[in-house]
């Protein structure tokens, strides 16, 4: 069962909705209008909030456009079914949350309204969005804003905060106290009212943080301006029963306007030597500072669950780890800095070292872990603290980049200022420099910039100042020539100011000279269309790793058969397609790199999104610092399958054709044997007719010979075609015996044999025919001779017939002690087949069948 709520903080009544299945939130219904893809659709999927577009329809709303993020937790796809479709007779279920008019309200009211809206499985809550619903112009916009994660974090520090084993509280500006956890009352005896009454500042004793600050309230009136962000301090405080406790205190900002402090008792610890309850001390501690605790003695490793979430992974219930998960995600090189470190390590002292990783989610984040050797009873412990800097660190570079980008606005003579006003045009003294003119060549009256544009960018400019308040501002580049004939290139942003009558009071222009810029974009565009060419051509990709980001070219996409996808921009894609046995080896030799050995060539196997394996052949050079420390990582990939595939069918040809000579000697030896067989036999049938002794050897070498010949031709240097073999042997037999009478009908497979099975083969089809030749069509009378070749699986089935006379009715084909049978039975046998007379044709005829697998031919 579950249940979706809908929270305001107007006079709209909370609601709730019951549904047995998810899908209940919506109803099939006809599309009310065909809608084309919204223009804005492929930016507005990107954005990380789910907005959704409907416009006026009857006494409802249709949708015009709707993101996935809300709809598709209920039904998948469901952002692509509304589209086109009636809001109210979809979403019967989820109109009635709230008011089946309020909608429309809106809308007609131009009001806005924010919401909570809760999912809960059972009792228990999995999902919580923001929604938002306004008028903007003529259409209505629904946000959704997915706050889970916000939620579950803001009920995790609330947990923290009051199960916290040690005094915690929360206060403001004013010195008023906002929250106390109940560990604060049980040892120092106030409750939330008591403090305030007393105030807190007047229960402080004696107070000194480490900045050297005696002032309790200086040191917060500090951080709640933002001049420092935390402070440990000693403090001493009276308790409730007159008594005065020492703490040392942690107090930070955990957002504006208010101020937490937690406390742990000195004379608690004062006398322990290690405590695991020292270390749950500290894990509530950092609870609500996106940092974790970890602690190693000895084998063992004791980890705080922030940790889970910093790495974006699922918790783990073994609480006797041996080693630091951190590791299993470290990005390349960076565990040689943490190495580093922790070699360095003296005790008592403290290190810290900052470093990359990638999450359990693949985002990159970047980690500073601090960390402090102790030593006790001859037994070494390590405390660290990991903290999550990578919003800190993009912001800090965010902010780098534009006070560079400041500066060098400020300090640049290729940016103009112009205004004008009462008619009269004032310029910043680089105009003069970038037009080649001098100040006094022109009057104030007139626009100089005008002057030297090129004719075909005049009109473009001139409408640049039909400025209006509801377009005040207007972007444009144009091609000037100078004074000295020189083209450049100008980009220039005109604003206006208007009186209240919309008229134009003033009009400032940012001028800039881009003509390095544009050139140079010009040539980087022209180098990297032909750097792409080369990368499609060569089938080559670019890697650079560096600040753990790492970046490809697009040949990447084409190489592991996927659709390119900014999402997978600074990730490792090309790591979940190598192959499990090359991967291992290809890691290895990443965290090998050092300055010493700072390169390295390898071969490893990928298994495409499709499924294809492929070989890419890659070189790796990275780059360190003179402190010894990795600053990046350029490798170029190569995919050479085709030419891996290629080098391999040469080594199998080769293989073949050295097999094939020495296989060579042994056939011509078996071939010459034979046909000294053949001419024995014939001698002994035929002694009285030595021509025609000579002509039957003489189709039987040709008949051998055309089976070597389809072998030289064969692509295998082993196989025979016997469909080409058999049709120009007979071709040739029946030209060489006939004129015609009698027509040659074939029904071949395209089957390929070794030449140990094709040449008895094809000697045993010679004497078939042969026979055909002789007694057939007596007195050449005119008939058909029939040959079939058929593979089943492994068996081989040849039948050979005609239409002549047939066999005299006394004469059996297994015993007979004629030549032409004789040969027959023999290449039968050695074929390791089955003879069979056929009985159903019209002259005569055999069947032979045998099996290429188990043939010893």
């Amino acid at each position: 069962m579950y249940t979706l709520t809908f929270e305001n903080n107007n006079k709209i009544k909370n609601t709730s909705l019951k549904l047995n299945n998810l899908n209940e939130i919506f109803k099939k219904i006809p599309l009310a209008e065909k809608i084309e893809k919204y223009n804005l659709a492929d930016v507005l999927n990107e954005l990380k909030y789910g907005l959704n577009i409907l416009k006026p329809y009857k006494d409802d709303f249709i949708f015009l456009y709707s993101n996935k993020i809300f709809w598709d937790d209920f039904q998948l796809n469901l952002h692509e079914y509304l589209i086109g479709r009636e809001f109210g007779k979809t979403l019967p279920k989820f109109i009635n949350l709230t008011d089946k008019n309020l909608l429309k309200q809106l809308y007609e009211n131009n009001k806005k309204l924010e919401s909570t809206l809760k999912l809960y499985e059972n009792e228990k809550l999995i999902k919580v969005w923001k929604q938002i619903i306004l008028k903007e112009k003529d259409l209505l916009l629904i946000h959704f804003e997915d706050l889970t994660n916000q939620y579950y974090q803001k009920e995790r520090e609330e947990k923290v905060f009051n199960e916290a084993s040690f005094p915690k509280l929360q206060i403001n500006p004013e010195g008023t106290v906002l929250k106390i956890n109940p560990a604060f009352t049980e040892i120092i005896g106030y409750t939330l009212t008591d403090l305030n009454l007393i105030k807190f500042e007047n229960l402080i004793k004696s107070y000194k943080s480490h900045i050297n600050m005696n002032n309790f309230k200086e040191d917060l009136n500090l951080i709640f301006n933002k001049k420092i962000n935390t402070t440990h301090s000693k403090i001493k405080i009276n308790k409730n029963n007159s008594e005065d406790c020492s703490f040392d205190c942690y107090i930070r900002l955990i957002s504006n306007g208010i101020v937490q402090i937690d406390f742990y008792n000195i004379l608690d610890y004062a006398d322990k030597s290690y405590d695991w309850n020292l270390f749950e001390y500290f894990m509530d501690l950092n609870k609500s500072s996106k940092s974790a605790i970890s602690l190693e003695v000895g084998d063992y490793v004791k980890l705080s669950p922030e940790i889970y979430d910093i790495l974006e992974i699922e918790p783990s219930n073994n609480e006797e780890i041996t080693e630091n998960i951190v590791y299993q995600y470290l990005l390349l090189g960076e565990e040689a800095k943490l190495d580093k470190v922790l070699e360095n390590l003296k005790t008592n002292e403290a290190a810290e070292c900052v470093y990359n990783i990638e999450s359990g989610k693949g985002n990159i984040k970047f980690l500073r872990t601090i960390f402090k050797l102790k030593e006790e009873n001859n037994q070494k412990m390590i405390i660290a603290c990991t903290e999550d800097l990578t919003g800190a660190i993009k912001a800090q570079k965010d902010a780098i980049r534009l006070k560079n980008n400041f500066t060098f606005i400020q300090d640049s003579s290729n940016i103009v200022l112009m205004e004008y006003e009462n008619d009269k045009y004032t310029y910043t003294s680089q105009i003069y420099k970038i037009l080649d003119i001098e100040p006094d060549d022109y009057p104030n009256t007139l626009n100089s910039l005008y002057e030297f544009i090129v004719p075909e960018d005049q009109a473009n400019y001139k409408n640049s100042f039909n400025l209006s308040p509801n377009n005040n501002l207007i972007e444009l580049t144009i091609k000037i020539r100078t004074k000295l004939n020189i083209i450049k290139y100008i980009h220039c942003q005109n604003k206006a100011d208007f009186d209240d009558n919309g008229k134009i009071t003033r009009i400032v222009s940012i001028i800039m000279d881009v003509t390095d810029d544009t050139l140079s974009k010009k040539s980087a565009i022209e180098l990297e269309n032909n750097l792409k060419f080369i990368q499609e051509f060569s089938k080559t990709v670019i890697g650079k790793y560096q600040d753990g980001f790492l970046s490809f070219t697009d040949e990447v996409y084409n190489i592991l058969e996927i659709e390119p996808d900014p999402k997978l921009n600074g990730k490792d894609i090309v790591k979940k397609y190598v192959l499990p046995e090359d991967n291992k080896i290809f890691r290895e030799k990443l965290n090998g790199l050092s300055p010493s050995s700072n390169s390295f060539e390898i071969y490893t196997n990928i298994k495409t999104e499709k499924g294809n394996i492929k070989t890419l052949h890659s070189y790796f050079k990275a780059d360190f610092n003179e402190r010894g420390d990795l600053v990046n990582i350029v490798g170029l990939m190569q995919d050479v399958t085709k030419e891996v595939k290629r080098e391999e069918e040469f080594k199998e040809l080769f293989e073949e054709r050295k097999i094939l000579l020495q296989e060579v000697h042994h056939r011509v030896k078996s071939n010459l044997q034979l046909i000294l067989s053949f001419l024995n036999l014939e001698s002994r049938f035929n002694s009285s007719n030595p021509t025609y002794v000579l002509n039957q050897a003489r189709n039987r070498i040709k008949t051998m010979a055309l089976t070597h010949e389809e072998v030289y031709n064969s692509p295998s240097v082993s196989k025979v075609n016997m469909k080409s073999f058999i049709t120009q042997s007979m071709n040739d037999l029946f030209g060489l015996y006939t004129d015609g009478f009698i027509s040659l009908n074939f029904d071949i497979d395209p089957i390929e044999l070794s030449m140990d099975i094709s040449i008895p083969l094809g000697l045993l089809i010679n004497e078939l025919a042969l026979n055909t030749i002789k007694y057939a069509f007596p007195n050449k009378k005119e008939g058909n001779f029939y040959l079939s070749l058929k593979q089943i699986g492994d068996e081989v089935i040849l039948k050979v017939w005609d239409n002549g006379v047939g066999l005299a009715s006394d004469i059996d084909i297994y015993t007979i002690d004629s030549l032409g049978f004789i040969i027959v039975r023999n290449f039968t046998k050695q074929l390791e087949g089955e003879l069979k007379q056929l009985n159903n044709v019209l002259g005569f005829g055999v069947e032979i069948k045998f099996n290429i697998l188990t043939n010893k031919c």
